[in-house]
């Protein structure tokens, strides 16, 4: 039940934003902890320490392209007030 309709606390404070980025960044850790225990146990797959290398390779290259992406959505919320996009990058 809406007490006052539309009434935003976070607006009528300035904290919205501050709220916005901080969630963003909790989805963005959380993700990034799943995706780690992912790689861990595929590396704990490996057969050969080539494979070891290329699972690794594709891990560092896919956490350079999940930083960039997350380094826009926080400037987009940093500056519109908003995020490009609410999906993980995963």
């Amino acid at each position: 039940m809406d007490v006052l309709p539309g009434f935003r606390p976070g607006a009528v404070y300035g904290i919205e934003p501050v709220m916005r980025l901080i969630a963003e960044s909790l989805r963005f850790a959380g993700n990034r902890c799943l995706v780690q225990a992912d790689h861990v146990a595929a590396l704990s797959r490996c057969t050969s320490p080539v494979e070891i290398q290329q699972r690794n390779a594709a891990f560092l290259a896919q956490i350079l392209s999940d930083y960039r992406q997350e380094a826009s959505r926080l400037s987009d919320i940093c500056f519109n007030g908003r995020a490009d996009s609410g999906q993980p990058s995963r």
